[in-house]
């Protein structure tokens, strides 16, 4: 098995990663959610929750973005994650650490981009 095929393997667990995150909030969000209080209402957040919840969907965004551009989009999750955590904190709120979860697709992505464009190890011929 060459690393082509490796790099192959980390790049589809990586979008698979991707897609059951992205069931995982449909499920959570549009079911859950609104089963659990009858008026939930996105509009009437506070600041640095409607922060968070665009910087969130951004994150989500930038994953999947990440399936034809992976360094740009692996890099716009990160920072999303860590614009996320610092308003987490500043909002006095308890940090959701379960949300950095979201930064393990998005480093696999970030691996696949360098080791394809800058690694010296990689090369898609060698059998």
């Amino acid at each position: 098995m060459n690393s082509t095929n490796i790099l192959h393997g980390v790049r589809m667990f990586a979008k698979f990663l991707t897609v059951i995150t992205f069931l995982i909030l449909v499920v959570a969000v549009f079911i859950a959610t609104p089963a659990q209080r009858n008026t939930f209402n996105p509009f009437e957040l506070n600041f640095y929750d409607s922060i968070m919840l665009i910087v969130f969907y951004l994150i989500l965004l930038s994953l999947f973005l990440s399936w034809w551009y992976e360094g740009l989009g692996g890099i716009m999750a990160i920072a999303g994650l860590i614009i996320y955590v610092i308003f987490d904190y500043i909002s006095g709120a308890e940090i959701l650490w379960n949300i950095l979860v979201l930064a393990i697709p998005a480093s696999l992505f970030i691996f696949c981009w360098w080791y394809t464009d800058y690694s010296e190890d990689y090369n898609i011929y060698r059998e």
